[in-house]
């Protein structure tokens, strides 16, 4: 029988079901000029349960920077902070894993490259993109996008609550639905098996960016009864 790492982990479902239910990716390229860690931290009070570092701009000295501070103050609310892409930058920023796209390598070689112990997540946007998921490798999928969204350029037609259905009929890993998600769009994804929501400038534009967190955290109760 093969051992699997993930027992007793960050890793395991038990730990990503607290991990994944409120997932928020932040960075310098999606909040107003100078306020993204101050943001962050609004989200932080507001509930959210996972960070994810995005900054395609930045150098990798100023990356580690930033990635180094979001995860000094993510701390003291128990919260991970995972890096998008940066992979080899995962350990000396004090993160606890990573977050790959589909042109971003392959799930084996982030592995390799991560460890046993970190979190490693994958965006699936199609039943095609799924078979490039191990389970093995992945423990959990960004899914989507479920809505319309601007956010990212490369981010692809929407697919749906039904798309994001057909995907998670296909795999056991744990998933978030990502993409245009906003406390009224949220009720359309009820049922389907997620564990969270990952969203983005529904907090990170919002003016106010503590309540706006508060009160999707309210819908996502609902999402994973």
């Amino acid at each position: 029988m093969t051992h699997d790492p993930r027992v007793k982990t960050l890793r395991s479902r038990e730990a990503l079901a607290k991990i994944l239910p409120l997932y928020l990716v932040i960075g310098p390229d999606n909040c107003p000029p100078g306020t993204w860690l101050a943001v962050a931290r609004q989200a932080l009070e507001g509930g959210v349960t996972c960070l994810q570092y995005r900054d395609k701009t930045s150098d990798e000295a100023r990356f580690l920077a930033n990635a180094r501070a979001l995860v000094d103050l993510a701390r003291p609310f128990g919260v991970p902070v995972l890096l998008n892409d940066r992979l080899a930058l995962v350990g000396p920023a004090g993160a606890q894993g990573a977050h790959i796209g589909q042109d971003d390598g392959s799930p084996k070689d982030a592995r390799d490259c991560l460890g046993e112990d970190a979190i490693l997540g994958l965006s699936v946007g199609s039943l095609t993109e799924l078979k490039t998921h191990d389970p093995l490798m992945v423990d959990y999928l960004g899914v989507g996008p479920a809505f319309s969204t601007t956010t990212k350029a490369d981010s692809g037609d929407a697919i749906g609550p039904d798309g994001i259905s057909s995907i998670l009929k296909c795999t056991t890993t744990p998933a978030v639905a990502i993409g245009g998600i906003t406390t009224d769009s949220i009720r359309y994804l009820f049922g389907l098996g997620l564990f969270g929501v990952a969203l983005i400038t529904f907090i990170t534009k919002n003016p106010d960016p503590k309540r706006a967190s508060l009160d999707i955290a309210a819908k996502v109760k609902m999402l994973t009864a």
